[in-house]
């Protein structure tokens, strides 16, 4: 997967984030997008869903234009595999600009 280099407006230790929040929050900022079983394995957490959401309250507070998008969780499916067997949330950190109207 490609590599982006975003840069929030606000860095993780402006953020007071804790280490498991800031290994979270690098990711985002240097992939764009996770899936939950990505960040579980490559940041050695336990509760993305937990931590995506403590990032986007410390975004909302410090009114920042970035957010954490979280979609639905993809449902477990009977297959042979235990990746089909695992739920997989998406994440995906985004600019959240103002709409603004043509003149």
């Amino acid at each position: 997967m490609a590599t982006f280099l975003i840069s929030p407006d606000i860095d993780a230790a402006a953020l007071g984030l804790n280490a498991e929040e800031a290994a979270v929050y690098r990711q985002l900022c240097s992939r764009r997008q996770c899936t939950s079983t990505e960040l579980i394995k490559q940041c050695r957490i336990q509760n993305p869903h937990a931590l995506i959401e403590a990032i986007n309250v410390r975004l909302k507070e410090a009114n920042s234009e970035w957010l954490i998008l979280c979609s639905v969780t993809r449902a477990p499916l009977s297959g042979p595999t235990q990746s089909m067997r695992t739920p997989v949330g998406y994440y995906r950190l985004r600019r959240n600009a103002p709409f603004q109207a043509l003149s």
